[in-house]
């Protein structure tokens, strides 16, 4: 057996049968499909083709690719070195994308020019702005030079994720790039990788490290993958292979990176069960969400919950970076925020109708959107390290700003009298976080500080020229749901996580008819997409790019 078939390229072995993908040549059984392979003559005799690739053993130290970024004098070594660190230390532990171990500078130059020069592309705009431009153009120089070849490589693949982290402003390929770097694996055979090194009595450090690249790939593309497609409501791809359900303990290996193979084996748990939540949220016919028993919604934020309770705590260790507790936690409060809105899509007719809207939906999804935006204000953003958060947390960070505008323009006047106030507060207080980070305005934080600013301008300025009716407050039945006002000056984010609690504190499951009072501003109804996609495009975002 090859070596490189040990370290993941051979899948998991199953018994030969009469499916043309068995009877195939190994070259185009392995990712080289061409009609050359499959009208080859394979040795029968064999049962492991000679790889072409090359393994880290048989580089030759002493060429340099002409695609090299240094070798095309767009930088100095020195400059590409410094740039090279900048990226591993401050950036690779928001994506836990590479093992520093393995990924140096040296191995990662003669593996492939592409992915370096991404990574050097990436660093440069946070570190080194002047540079940006001429290594950004060559990062796309050599995409079209691997997609008009069909290079497939796990770099290429790294290459292409790296790209989308921390895009230009107007760039709308995420989804599309993403689906390529998915076939591409799934043509290499990804997409039936043993859980451990099969076939070789003794491996060193390094095809271990290896093999756990290509896992650790494999698993950011599943996350990835069911990420965007609750973002963007399009079917994910990638379905759960044994490495992806086995993940549970994947980050305690010997050979793990300590804080990012924890924050990725999280996520893909993560990801597991709020692809599963979704499935019931939208199981049966269409509209079944609105009228889901109340039962449902507890099995959903029970679910959020003990996935809270497991993983929280693993992260209070000392080598798990700021910016990693930061993210599991947003990233929970997000998916919370996520499933419980699916029951409120039709709120204002709900409320129109006379229909109770759940208020433990209403509660989760207000606490957790405040949660999130208090992070980023009050916890995160002091930090000063918000202007190396890939564009994933500038989007949930919209989509919460987004969520609590919707709301106050849906909900009941009583309840929006309650709510404005904290909301709003919440979401200029984010603003002006993200506006301190950073004084270029081309970076995420200062486009995202320019949007939450216009969010709320824009809100003022709709809720000013609506006509509101005279107010009619139900005060019993106002009480009964929590007051925002109370909690003004204390963090949300010590009551987001007991849902059991905010469910006694909304009313527990009882079904008051709050509907007759709804106050509706204008007629801006909470699931007209359309209509708030270009109310947010005025403010400068784009949500729906990937």
């Amino acid at each position: 057996m090859s070596k490189l078939a040990a370290k993941g390229f051979r899948t998991q072995t199953a018994p030969p049968h009469l499916q043309p993908s068995n009877l195939l040549s190994k070259e185009a059984q392995s990712g080289h499909f061409s009609l050359q392979n499959v009208l080859s003559i394979p040795n029968l005799l064999t049962t492991d083709s000679t790889s072409s690739n090359r393994s880290e053993h048989d580089l030759s130290r002493g060429t340099v690719n002409i695609d090299d970024p240094i070798f095309c004098n767009l930088l100095s070594y020195p400059i590409a070195l410094g740039l090279f660190d900048n990226f591993m230390r401050c950036l690779n532990p928001y994506i836990s994308q590479f093992d520093p171990n393995l990924h140096t500078f040296t191995y990662i130059q003669q593996k492939s020019p592409f992915l370096l020069a991404v990574i050097l592309s990436a660093s440069s705009k946070a570190f080194h702005p002047p540079l940006h431009a001429q290594l950004q153009a060559h990062t796309e120089k050599l995409l079209g030079k691997a997609f008009m070849k069909g290079e497939k490589s796990v770099e290429v693949v790294q290459g292409i994720l790296v790209l989308t982290y921390w895009k230009e402003p107007d760039e709308a390929r995420t989804w599309l790039l993403v689906g390529y770097a998915i076939r591409m694996c799934i043509e290499m055979g990804w997409h039936k990788l043993p859980d451990q090194i099969e076939g070789v009595e003794t491996v060193s450090e390094i095809d271990v490290r290896e093999h756990r690249n290509i896992q650790r790939t494999w698993l950011v593309l599943f996350v990835y993958d069911r990420s965007l497609s609750s973002q963007m409501g399009k079917p994910w791809m990638i379905e759960q292979s044994d490495v992806v359900q086995d993940s549970d303990t994947w980050h305690l290996n010997n050979f793990a990176v300590p804080g990012v193979d924890l924050l990725l084996v999280a996520f893909v748990r993560l990801r597991i069960m709020s692809s599963e939540m979704l499935d019931l949220v939208f199981l049966g016919q269409p509209g079944s969400s609105q009228n889901r028993p109340e039962t449902l919604l507890k099995l959903l934020n029970s679910e959020i919950s003990r996935w809270e309770t497991k993983w929280y705590s693993s992260f209070d260790q000392d080598d798990v970076s700021p910016c990693q507790h930061f993210l599991v936690r947003f990233y929970g409060l997000h998916v919370r925020l996520l499933l419980n809105s699916c029951s409120l899509q039709d709120l204002p007719n709900q409320c129109k109708d006379g229909i109770s809207p759940s208020k433990q939906a209403l509660w989760l999804c207000f606490t957790s959107a405040i949660g999130m935006l208090e992070l980023i204000s009050q916890e995160f953003g002091p930090l000063k390290l918000l202007y190396f958060a890939q564009d994933s947390v500038h989007v949930m960070t919209a989509y919460a700003a987004t969520f609590l505008i919707k709301l106050l323009l849906s909900i009941p006047g009583f309840l929006r009298a309650d709510l404005e106030v904290l909301a709003i507060n919440s979401i200029r207080e984010a603003s002006e976080t993200f506006k301190d980070q950073c004084a270029a305005q081309k970076t995420g934080c200062a486009m995202q500080a320019r949007f939450l600013s216009r969010v709320v301008d824009n809100y003022q300025t709709m809720k000013a020229q609506s006509t509101m009716p005279s107010s009619r407050h139900n005060k019993d039945t106002a009480q009964e749901f929590p007051s925002a006002s109370l909690d003004a000056g204390s963090s949300m984010t010590s009551r987001r996580n007991d849902p059991e609690t905010t469910a006694m504190e909304c009313g527990g499951q009882e079904e008051e008819q709050i509907g007759a009072h709804s106050e509706i501003i204008g007629n801006y109804a909470f699931s007209d997409n359309e209509m708030w996609e270009k109310m947010f495009a005025e403010a400068g975002f784009r949500l729906n790019d990937g």
